[in-house]
């Protein structure tokens, strides 16, 4: 099993501290990670940490990689800075330390 969630919860336990950096270069599968992430929160509870380079549309990142990131994708997936503040939102309110980054 590939997913990085899978492991999570065979691994860690709740006194673990957790740092969990999401980062595949593939906006589609961090996507469905993220969706996973968010529907369970005794999984989300085992980490402290979490970091995530949300590829969003409109950014001027759009002209520093992610417009790349973007093309590889269906259209129907691309995602918003108002859906970024959403996920990271939900994360925090489920007691996860969430953060983006560049």
């Amino acid at each position: 099993m590939r997913n990085p969630l899978v492991h999570l919860r065979a691994l860690a336990r709740p006194e673990d501290f957790v740092v969990f950096k999401l980062d595949v270069d593939s906006p589609s599968i961090e996507l469905a990670i993220i969706e996973q992430l968010v529907a369970d929160r005794s999984t989300a509870s085992l980490i402290d940490d979490f970091y995530w380079e949300h590829v969003v549309k409109n950014t001027p990142m759009d002209h520093f990689g992610w417009g790349h990131d973007l093309r590889r994708m269906p259209t129907s997936q691309h995602q918003t800075v108002a859906d970024s503040y959403n996920y990271f939102g939900r994360l925090r309110s489920m007691g996860v330390r969430a953060h983006s980054w560049v």
